[in-house]
């Protein structure tokens, strides 16, 4: 959007300010200047306020690669991560597979403060509290597609293999960790030592099943 919105201000605006600067001192010279001002202010508030989906998409590709920087140190031990798997009903944001199992894991960058429920993820805007919002349907839609991934590594390599849903939180989450049923609410700062914290469970060898299939 934003590079069809400069072929159409970019030359009204250099025209604009050209005359502004170098034309006569005229009534047209002023009227010109304001036209290209209209212009140029007009760029930088599509440019500072895109639609609300793409600011949620930007927002979520923000926080999947945050996820995906702090998963990186976990190669170092034995652990592998896949990130972006298209499902064709949509995509897995990441799965970690290493010793203490297979984590699908879903990053979310919210804006405001988060708090659980339950397992309703409740989003509390701290600029306007009649923007808050919750999403009831979050836990269910991931534990869902954990149970999925879980059939697809049975039928595809015969291993049984629990899969634990877990969000990733790139927003204010002053719990840090919550175990809901079945899934896990998690701050991003604190995913790396709620991981390394789980128990080992799965050896390197069907560790290297699971990836070379989902690969």
């Amino acid at each position: 959007m934003l590079p069809r919105l400069r072929l159409l201000t970019f030359p009204i605006i250099a025209l604009g300010l050209g005359y502004l600067v170098f034309g006569p001192a005229t009534k047209i010279q002023f009227t010109v200047g304001g036209i290209a001002g209209g212009f140029l202010a007009l760029y930088m508030w599509v440019r500072d306020e895109p639609p609300e989906h793409v600011k949620r998409h930007r927002d979520g590709a923000e926080g999947e690669r945050a996820t995906a920087k702090t998963l990186k140190p976990l190669t170092d031990a034995g652990w592998r991560v896949i990130h972006d798997i298209d499902t064709g009903r949509g995509n897995r944001d990441h799965v970690l597979i290493g010793p203490a199992g297979l984590f699908l894991i879903d990053s979310k960058k919210l804006g405001g403060r988060i708090t659980i429920e339950g397992d309703t993820v409740q989003v509390e805007r701290l600029d306007d509290e009649r923007d808050s919002y919750s999403l009831p349907k979050l836990a269910g839609s991931l534990r869902g597609e954990a149970a999925r991934l879980s059939r697809e590594i049975l039928a595809g390599v015969g291993v049984q293999a629990w899969v634990t849903a877990v969000v990733v939180f790139w927003s204010p989450f002053p719990a840090g960790v919550v175990e809901g049923s079945n899934i896990v609410f998690v701050h991003g700062d604190e995913l790396i030592q709620w991981l390394r914290s789980k128990p080992d469970r799965m050896s390197a060898p069907i560790v290297s099943r699971i990836v070379t299939h989902l690969a």
